[in-house]
């Protein structure tokens, strides 16, 4: 007698194997959906590095205590930092939120050349005041929900 069709047990086989692959494709996904989450997270605090180093540059008369104050960003916004980012928070002082679009204005209030865009979506960012010895810079840290790096100026810290 001829057979038509599959056996049970065959349908089985090829429906485990498929829900096997389905679940490994899912996680590999997750994974590079998130790798480039965290790569946005240190591009956007590169280009707000960027920024605040180009306009301290050109207007050498301010230093960075000044400027920081001067920012008129929101302030407060250490929205959720990974555990790795917990001694970045004790060293950076009056963080503000830079997930905005913002356009650095000069000593006299005019918009710059030196700018940055919205933050990619999930992505925390924040510019604050690091005192090293006996010197202050403005420093910029990023980092994406739920992710496990921290990115400084746009560095993997």
């Amino acid at each position: 007698m001829g057979k038509n069709g599959f056996s049970l047990v065959e349908l089985l086989i090829a429906v485990g194997i498929i829900a096997i692959l389905a679940a490994a494709s899912t996680a590999s996904y997750r994974n590079l959906r998130m790798q480039a989450s965290e790569r946005g997270a240190a591009v956007h605090g590169g280009t707000v590095a960027q920024a605040v180093a180009g306009y301290l540059a050109l207007y050498l008369g301010e230093d960075a205590p000044s400027l920081h104050n001067r920012l008129g960003l929101p302030s407060g916004s250490w929205q959720w930092i990974p555990s790795a980012g917990s001694r970045l928070q004790s060293s950076i002082s009056n963080p503000k939120d830079c997930t905005q679009p913002f356009t650095l204005p000069d000593p006299t209030g005019n918009p710059t050349r030196f700018s940055w865009s919205r933050a990619p979506r999930n992505t925390g960012c924040v510019v604050g005041l690091q005192t090293a010895g006996n010197t202050t810079r403005i420093t910029v840290v990023t980092w994406v929900q739920g992710g496990r790096r921290v990115y400084v100026d746009g560095q993997e810290y």
